[in-house]
């Protein structure tokens, strides 16, 4: 009887042994698989994230493609301070399209001009030169133009709608010195101030 149940004893040590050793395995193939399944998440959102990313510069491509000819009629917007010539020449053939003789007077780059100080600065004008040195520049052109009345309003009315940020500070009709022009109409003159806003001014290298 005592060998009987010294044999159960032995019996269940072994198998509670088995048991245990079973059990260790079942914890680590947990374990793992639990790693496996985080390195996998991990991974996956590496994937997201690039994936994103690609799809991200494919937007920005995509889109400095279809906005190629916007950003470039834009651009056509502003004037060049190394492309006045050609401004000028464009508002001398606008001119010449309605019968109106331009002749430039002046032109006067705001960037170029020194601050004015006529008298020291008080408290309150202390911030004047920072906000002046701020605006933007422009460019300042006056001109005469000498045709027909209709000629002369009808330039008016196209300088109102050119494709650039243009103010009219000027504008005075008057009967010209000529009193009869060859077309049989009265000749008359006008004087024009208009400064352009959209100009890009850049310094001399």
């Amino acid at each position: 009887m005592i060998i009987m149940s010294r044999f159960k004893h032995i019996n269940l040590i072994i198998w509670i042994l088995i048991d245990l050793a079973a059990l260790g395995v079942a914890l680590w193939l947990a374990s793992s698989i639990l790693h496996s399944n985080v390195r996998l998440a991990e991974k996956d959102n590496q994937v997201k994230i690039m994936a994103a990313r690609e799809e991200e510069l494919n937007t920005l491509e995509r889109g400095a493609k279809e906005t190629a000819n916007d950003r470039a009629l834009l651009s056509s917007y502003f004037v060049d301070s190394r492309d006045v010539t050609g401004f000028l020449d464009s508002l001398e053939s606008l001119g010449q399209e309605i019968g109106v003789r331009l002749d430039v007077q002046s032109i006067n780059n705001s960037s170029n001009l020194p601050p004015k100080q006529v008298n020291p600065p008080t408290t309150k004008q202390t911030n004047e030169p920072a906000k002046q040195a701020n605006r933007p520049p422009t460019l300042k052109i006056s001109f005469k133009g000498e045709g027909a009345f209709a000629g002369l309003f009808h330039l008016v009315k196209l300088l109102e709608q050119v494709p650039y940020e243009l103010k009219i500070n000027k504008v005075s009709f008057s009967l010209g010195t000529s009193s009869v022009a060859e077309e049989g109409s009265p000749d008359w003159t006008g004087s024009f101030e208009v400064e352009l806003l959209s100009f890009i001014s850049n310094p001399v290298k």
